[in-house]
């Protein structure tokens, strides 16, 4: 459609073909690609259905649900889960959301579900079979009164009634990736401490595995400055990501010796926030590899014999989770212009076995993203921005574009350069959004991610609002309405530029953090500790957590700010979102509060999803002081 067709209206007003319903109602999650027996299987979430997430058999060109209504598959250790279920030659094993239990069944049409292990106040994750042994490997996580829970590497091993389970390994405050060898003689693990996060250090163990559990354990690789990510055995030999030189590249350990297997131009790990997380595996006699540089992802074939490596031709810019069964690959994947899907690569090219939506988008409507760096240095930081793009209209003469800052969370994560309908929801209403991998975000090096220690609160929102301000300075922005939002660490990102910077007009903070001192004291185990590298040591300067806090400047914050808080949220926990909002309600600024009774922490269900949005977008019109297309035409907003 060319520019005298285009309908002429102010920017964020525009009728846009992304509503939030659609948004919702139509996409899934989907993760966790597996290959087994000739079929392909993946993790599905579905919103339509409460974010109730089940696992999918794909096999001769028919799919097939293998959990009954009932279940939904999910694990609460570390709060995030993942690696909740496994496909092999010991059937199908998975942990139900609702009591933690293992269940097992034989995947086979028909065949319901067992109980296969339950343990009182315990959960589990990281589920791994090993043949040889008849076992199942997994992490699990104690809770028990007010102490702090207690994590462990386990066995399972069926019997008549319930599995006998075995302590492998305890002690360490974390374990991950316990790996059995295909001989069944040796086991490799994961073990951290606190005050770190894997990401900044842990451990690679090796040991040999028998009755009587694990023998002369030796710590291989790994340090308080060292990563390690992903181990797992080929043969006899057990490879392994680590960053010890910067980036994340590929090691083997075989016959008592390390060597470096890998040299990609990027890296190939990544934060361990869930289980079963993988960026290479086994294709043939080469190593399939996902790799990152600068945030954007390439899919390599990789021969670890003489370290030759070949890009392969996959359209995406993001990679997700990576399997293979020798023939072909299996890729959760998406680009800019798809959404994310399953893909299966082979010989004759790629086939979409699964989309996470039916896209609403034609090319022409869609934002396609620009990478900028603003700054240099030790000061710089990258970003992603977004024009407004909507192929019916344009703006009016003479007005620029509002524009969305968007922080993500972790604060160690990133975004990256792929379609999210998240982002495509403002821009196709007339808002610009810059997507800011801030000082800390993954995918640029190790160096990069430590730029945040010491200084969360600061340089990350000192990135958000450098790049606002050098967007609307080279005219691609509105000064006067930047807006910003972010989630979880990136709501931190938020309330912090809006109390301690005046750059933003207008801010939403989802399920974020307002008190640093409260949140150190009442946030989950895996995360307890992590301010200690980010802020300063807990509780010995809680000083510093208190300057850094929102929620102690309330003075400053007079900017208008929207709240979402799912009220089961265990990682920032819903008296976070209540005290800033009453906070500025007292206070005269205007503010709302949208809750959600059965969310924790990210929202899964349709009903929390469309509502945050249009509440959002409905918030911002009314600050701002234009109409927008939001569905919900009375948000309570107090003092406006």
């Amino acid at each position: 459609m060319g520019a005298e067709s285009k309908k002429a209206a102010a920017y964020g007003s525009w009728k846009s073909p992304v509503s939030a319903a659609m948004l919702a109602s139509k996409s899934l999650g989907l993760a966790e690609p597996a290959t087994f027996g000739g079929a392909y299987y993946w993790l599905e979430t579905r919103p339509s259905e409460q974010g109730r997430s089940l696992i999918v058999e794909y096999c001769d060109g028919r799919e097939r649900e293998l959990c009954p209504a009932e279940h939904s598959v999910r694990s609460g250790v570390h709060e995030y889960g993942g690696g909740a279920w496994t496909i092999c030659e010991g059937g199908l094993f998975y942990v139900n959301s609702k009591d933690q239990a293992i269940y097992r069944s034989t995947a086979e049409p028909g065949c319901e579900p067992m109980a296969f292990f339950q343990r009182q106040n315990c959960r589990y994750a990281d589920l791994h079979w090993n043949t040889v042994l008849g076992q199942l490997l997994a992490v699990e996580e104690e809770h028990s009164g007010e102490a702090e829970p207690v994590n462990r590497l386990v066995t399972l091993k069926p019997g008549q009634g319930v599995a006998h389970r075995q302590v492998l390994a305890e002690g360490a405050d974390f374990y991950a990736s316990g790996r059995i060898s295909p001989c069944g003689k040796h086991i490799c693990w994961l073990q951290w401490n606190h005050p770190s996060m894997p990401w900044y250090g842990c451990e690679l163990w090796l040991g040999s595995i028998g009755n009587r559990g694990i023998q002369n354990p030796l710590r291989i690789a790994g340090s308080a400055n060292e990563s390690i990510f992903q181990p797992d055995w080929i043969d006899q030999s057990l490879y392994f990501c680590s960053d010890r030189y910067q980036q994340w590249q590929l090691f083997r350990y075989r016959q008592g010796s390390i060597e470096q297997v890998s040299h990609f131009d990027g890296e190939c790990g990544l934060p361990l926030w869930q289980f079963g997380m993988k960026t290479w595996c086994l294709h043939g006699d080469k190593l399939l590899c996902a790799v990152s540089r600068q945030a954007r992802w390439s899919l390599y074939q990789l021969n670890p014999e003489n370290g030759q490596q070949r890009p392969l031709e996959l359209q995406a810019s993001l990679i997700s989770g990576i399997a293979s069964d020798g023939a072909q690959s299996f890729i959760l994947a998406s680009s800019e212009t798809q959404p994310a899907g399953l893909i299966l690569l082979g010989p004759q090219g790629e086939q979409l076995v699964r989309s996470s939506m039916a896209l609403p988008l034609q090319k022409d409507d869609m934002s396609r993203p620009q990478a900028i760096q603003v700054g240099s240095g030790e000061a710089g930081c990258h970003a992603f921005y977004y024009p407004p793009c909507n192929q019916a209209y344009m703006g009016l003469p003479d007005e620029l574009p509002p524009l969305v800052v968007m922080c993500h969370g972790g604060p160690t994560a990133a975004t990256a350069p792929a379609l999210n309908l998240k982002v495509q929801f403002w821009t196709s209403r007339g808002f610009a959004v810059a997507d800011v991998n801030y000082r800390g975000s993954t995918g640029y090096g190790r160096e990069y991610r430590e730029a945040l220690d010491g200084q969360w609160g600061i340089a990350d929102v000192e990135d958000a609002c450098n790049t606002a301000l050098a967007l609307a300075a080279e005219g691609r922005a509105d000064r006067e309405r930047l807006l910003i939002r972010g989630s979880s660490a990136g709501g931190l990102t938020v309330l912090s530029a809006l109390t301690f910077h005046s750059v933003f007009a207008a801010g939403a903070s989802v399920y974020g953090i307002g008190d640093l001192k409260i949140l150190a004291a009442e946030t989950h185990k895996f995360e307890s500790r992590y301010g200690d590298r980010l802020i300063a040591p807990w509780p010995e300067r809680a000083d510093v957590y208190e300057q850094r806090s929102p929620l102690t400047h309330i003075e400053k914050l007079n900017s208008p700010a929207i709240f979402f808080q799912g009220l089961l949220d265990r990682v920032v926990p819903p008296n976070q979102a209540s005290m800033m909002y009453q906070a500025l309600r007292g206070k005269g600024v205007p503010t709302a509060l949208r809750t959600y009774e059965n969310e924790g922490h990210g929202f899964r269900s349709e009903q929390a999803i469309v509502d945050s949005l249009n509440a959002e977008l409905a918030f911002y019109g009314a600050v701002l002081g234009f109409t927008t297309d939001s569905t919900l035409q009375n948000l309570e907003i107090d003092n406006l």
